[in-house]
């Protein structure tokens, strides 16, 4: 009888039925793709002649009785290994972006780019040796905001899907916030101060939801509806006149604050212990 073949992979996911026919054998060969799972080597029964292709990368346990046949072939690689767009301490509308790459063949010639949304744009050529690594921070001072793209080109690159990463650069501007209230020095001084608040002012009577404004802070003042934009509300009076609003349970007088959170914004640069509660 003729010589019967059957392909199967390691991925646990593929079969194909005997076939004495080559040309159909290769056929099936050629419908494998890689799949992201853990590699098995299939169950083998009787005494059949079993081969294994493979180019011997995380395959474990393979049985003795099986002839391995290997396709590996080393391949010079460039690859973008970080990529990261980043707020300036400083500066609220500074930001940078950290590039890492990695040479993982021969020494290398390298091409990098950082683009913009708006075709800015920062080039550098860099030599990689072996095994080498490139780290740098690009300011994007010049760049107006969207999507930010980097991309290298070495000589002699195998593999092209590690070239290009993506990262977003937010639109660098002051947020447009409503403060509505009937009068209150203290808060509009500190808002105006504020260098990324771009402030404006409204009285509760004529309180409208502007269509262009990023957040709103209401000073003893709760709309009848609930706010589309991210909102604050300051020192409501008494309870809540409106259904979108949870009715408070009590009044605590002067509670005391058992945990600090300094990372959270609204804490920045006030000084620990200087914060007392009158009521709540």
């Amino acid at each position: 009888p003729a010589a019967e073949f059957r392909i199967v992979d390691t991925s646990g996911e593929t079969a194909f039925p005997f076939t004495p026919d080559r040309a159909e054998a290769l056929e099936w060969i050629g419908r494998l793709s890689p799949a992201n799972v853990k590699p098995r080597f299939p169950t083998l029964s009787g005494d059949a002649s079993v081969y294994l292709i493979s180019d011997g990368v995380a395959l474990d346990d393979i049985p003795g009785n099986v002839d391995s046949i290997s396709v590996f072939e080393r391949a010079n690689n460039v690859a973008i290994t970080a990529f990261e767009v980043k707020p300036v301490a400083s500066s609220p509308f500074a930001y940078q972006a950290y590039l890492e790459i990695r040479n993982y063949g021969q020494p290398a010639d390298v091409r990098l780019s950082v683009k913009g949304a708006d075709q800015e744009i920062i080039t550098r050529s860099v030599r990689l040796l072996s095994d080498a690594r490139f780290r740098d921070v690009f300011d994007l001072s010049n760049f107006r905001g969207g999507r930010i793209q980097a991309g290298i080109r070495a000589t002699n690159d195998a593999l092209a899907v590690d070239d290009v990463a993506f990262a977003y650069l937010p639109i660098q501007r002051k947020i447009r916030t409503l403060l509505v209230t009937r009068g209150n020095p203290y808060l509009e001084t500190f808002l105006k101060l504020d260098p990324s608040v771009e402030l404006f002012i409204n009285n509760a009577q004529n309180y409208r939801e502007p269509p262009d404004i990023d957040a709103l802070i209401f000073d003893r003042f709760a709309p009848q509806t609930p706010p589309s934009k991210p909102a604050l509300i300051i020192g409501l009076p008494g309870v809540p006149r409106v259904s979108w609003l949870p009715a408070p349970q009590g009044i605590v007088q002067k509670p005391a604050i058992t945990f600090w959170s300094r990372s959270h914004p609204i804490m920045q640069h006030l000084p620990e212990g200087e914060l007392s509660i009158e009521s709540a």
